[in-house]
């Protein structure tokens, strides 16, 4: 069945998703055994290191199409040896409205790929689909269809994947694992649900009671998890974007903080909740938001999070 709903899908190659323009020919270059890469104007630090994992992405890459095209691309001989990268602006913040629009030629003559872009965040997304142009035919990487002329931009700015960690905790290399595929797919935000009511699994140096309303002490995210998550996700141009559900949805608060919580693991819980274990914050207790205040303090540092 997938190969024939394959067959009914226009012929845009590997290209996902979908570029705003591009054009294409008819003729299959050979890609380097080493690319040389060249920069034009500002780059922001993850550049460098993002050309690297494409490289090697590309390298091992072993794709070709499941359903052959219905059209032709001759063979040639002209191999790209190069491939250009030219960024406009010297700015690294990422946010709601950073441009991550790019512009991706692959030419014949001169035989080159460049990639053109206003910030460091849309060459990654020229790099992704750069990288989807290459298939791997006969023992070698080749690019069919030269020349490529692409521009591209967001269809929307928020481009967002969910992830719960409370009702199911996943270890960093999975998160990463995620944040990888989030890219191939050029989204651009990580709603982290952090917290709920079945447990809390992620460290507060000012409230280490915290710890205990975890699954278990191996279920936590320590402070350098969450940095090297949230450093992990910007290389990537993916913003993480935490929840902390309050002043519901706290039950797993309990066990650290038994004394600012109320109507917790009632047996009817339908009558105070929206889903079992029931449980919420006291809000006529005064150290209910002098813990919020040390907790949203701490996770604010840990997260940089700007809203």
């Amino acid at each position: 069945l997938l190969p024939f709903l394959l067959t009914l899908l226009p012929s845009i190659f590997g290209i996902w998703p979908l570029p705003s323009t591009l054009s294409r020919g008819t003729v299959t270059v050979t890609l380097g055994s080493k690319l040389e890469v060249s920069f034009i104007g500002p780059q922001c630090d993850f550049l460098g290191d993002a050309v690297q994992r494409y490289q090697g992405l590309i390298k091992g890459s072993r794709y070709f199409p499941p359903v052959p095209s219905n059209q032709t691309s001759s063979p040639s001989s002209t191999v790209i040896q190069s491939l250009e990268i030219a960024v406009v602006s010297a700015d690294c913040s990422l946010g709601l409205t950073t441009d991550e629009s790019y512009t991706l030629q692959v030419t014949l003559s001169p035989p080159v790929a460049t990639i053109a872009a206003k910030t460091s965040f849309g060459v990654l997304r020229g790099l992704e689909t750069f990288s989807q142009l290459v298939e791997y035919k006969k023992g070698e990487h080749v690019i069919p269809f030269c020349p490529w002329s692409i521009r591209d931009k967001p269809l929307h700015p928020h481009r967002g994947l969910l992830l719960d960690t409370s009702r199911n905790f996943f270890p960093v290399e999975a998160i990463k694992r995620t944040l990888d595929a989030m890219a191939y797919n050029k989204l651009n935000v990580l709603h982290w649900h952090v917290v709920d009511s079945q447990s809390f699994p992620i460290e507060v140096e000012s409230l280490p009671q915290f710890l205990k309303a975890a699954y278990s002490p191996e279920m936590i995210y320590s402070k350098q998890d969450v940095q090297t998550l949230i450093r992990y996700a910007y290389e990537r141009g993916i913003r993480v974007i935490p929840e902390f559900d309050v002043p519901g949805h706290t039950r797993s608060w309990y066990d650290a903080f038994p004394e600012v919580t109320v109507c917790v693991d009632e047996p009817q819980w339908s009558l105070f909740a929206a889903e079992p274990p029931s449980g919420q914050l006291d809000p006529t207790n005064n150290q209910t938001y002098t813990i919020l205040q040390h907790l949203l303090r701490d996770m604010t540092g840990v997260l940089k999070v700007k809203f």
